[in-house]
């Protein structure tokens, strides 16, 4: 998420396209955030065995 936030901070110096900026940073931080989660979730979830 780090790495989004440097791609994003040049258009937060102009205050015309700032609130663009933040809502786009965080809009793309929350997906980031996520597709995290989702990862972690299966990654350490319950392993169901295919019954035959």
């Amino acid at each position: 998420m780090e790495i989004n936030d440097q791609c994003f901070e040049p258009l937060l110096e102009d205050t015309s396209v700032a609130v663009i900026g933040v809502i786009t940073m965080a809009f793309l931080d929350l997906i980031a955030l996520a597709l995290g989660l989702g990862f972690l979730a299966k990654l350490f979830g319950p392993k169901r065995s295919k019954a035959i």
